[in-house]
């Protein structure tokens, strides 16, 4: 479970997205829909 700077937990409101890196090309993320913070994901 991750809780979010916004002070919520983030376990089922979450979105996901890859973003360009200079680790990669296509760097998996997650997103917390409640507002739109994104966190990198390993």
């Amino acid at each position: 479970m991750i809780l979010c700077e916004c002070g919520e937990f983030i376990e089922d409101h979450t979105f996901d997205d890859y973003t360009k890196s200079s680790a990669s090309p296509s760097t998996r993320t997650i997103g917390h829909e409640n507002c739109d913070l994104i966190f990198i994901a390993n």
